[in-house]
């Protein structure tokens, strides 16, 4: 016999209050008496109540439903990102749709206005490489909430919502990790220009250089087209007269590709050179040697991110005038891995 599913109607009789007092309490309404909400949670919580999501959007009119764009799914950070964001969603009533773009300007714009046709409540996004030109996202911000995490964009701060790392202090503490481990010439493999967080892990490379007292080689620094070009760009580097004893990559996988073919070409990490990543991805102890990293809190980001895009439905559903933007900076942490230690 399958067990019985409970409504909202069987939580107001066991615990005899008002249908109508159960459902502020499940739409988070400020309004209830906070041992109401206490005792409603627990009865919930008791009989393993799950919300219908059909019958909330019809009642609602919401869709329940969040979207999120990301440049890449094979990008560790980015899956990891998206379980926080489901599960902190999930729990909220929410599903969501992952729309990732291939790191394409045009799909990113195609995925924005796919989703605004589906009618979902809110959009959560990290921009493209490509991405110069932001209207779409102000179209969309007319009709839905718009949140950004990671790939931001500065211009926009007053605009949109995000979640960041403060990646200038993480890319300081990579390159200072490698000086104080006898580095001398140390090289950064960045990614594209345009992108906000290469260069602020740039300015954060450079600073930590100037501070131990070490002149920055314009020739030690390569941009690449994030993992497509790092194999090239480690050789170009291989192939300078006087060429690093380490290398700062721009993220993980630009790392692994930089370990690879260092090893191919029989290159000795840490002995000949070392090697630091930024992302903290999972992979990275696995590696041998293992990599050293700045980790990024992706999943933490993701419920952050999430957080903030259920707080502003729930600020225009009470048609609050003048929503102020927030921002939520995370802390990065060293990793200390065996490619960056002699």
């Amino acid at each position: 016999m399958s067990k019985k599913r409970y409504t909202i109607k069987d939580i107001a009789i066991k615990l005899d209050i008002s249908v109508s007092t159960v459902s502020r309490v499940l739409r988070g309404a400020p309004d209830v008496n906070e041992n109401t909400r206490r005792r409603v949670l627990s009865m919930v919580e008791a009989l393993n109540y799950k919300r219908n999501p059909l019958a909330m959007s019809l009642a609602s009119k919401k869709s329940y439903t969040i979207g999120v764009i990301v440049p890449e799914l094979s990008v560790p950070f980015f899956g990891e990102a998206i379980t926080g964001m489901q599960d902190y969603l999930q729990n909220n009533g929410y599903k969501v749709i992952v729309c990732p773009t291939g790191e394409s300007y045009e799909n990113e714009v195609n995925q924005v206005e796919m989703l605004r046709e589906n009618r979902v409540d809110g959009i959560i996004i990290s921009v493209s490489k490509e991405t110069e030109n932001y209207e779409h996202l102000y179209l969309a911000k007319e009709d839905l909430p718009v949140v950004m995490f990671d790939r931001v964009i500065p211009s926009l701060k007053k605009d949109f919502s995000k979640v960041i790392v403060n990646d200038r202090e993480g890319a300081f503490n990579a390159t200072a990790h490698l000086i104080e481990h006898g580095y001398k010439r140390i090289a950064h493999i960045s990614g594209p220009k345009n992108l906000f967080i290469c260069q602020e892990r740039l300015m954060g490379y450079k600073e930590a250089l100037e501070v131990y007292g070490l002149e920055f080689d314009e020739s030690l620094l390569i941009h690449c087209n994030m993992r497509i070009n790092a194999s090239k760009a480690t050789l170009q580097l291989l192939h300078l007269e006087n060429r690093p004893d380490a290398i700062f990559a721009i993220n993980d996988p630009v790392a692994f590709e930089i370990m690879s073919k260092l090893t191919r070409l029989g290159i000795k990490i840490p002995n000949e050179m070392g090697v630091i990543g930024y992302t903290g991805s999972k992979m990275a102890k696995l590696f041998n040697p293992s990599l050293s990293t700045i980790r990024q809190p992706a999943q933490r980001m993701g419920e952050e991110a999430a957080r903030l895009i259920l707080d502003e439905i729930t600020q225009r559903s009470r048609n609050e005038k003048n929503i102020e933007p927030k921002q939520i900076e995370l802390p990065t942490e060293l990793i200390s891995g065996e490619s960056s230690i002699k």
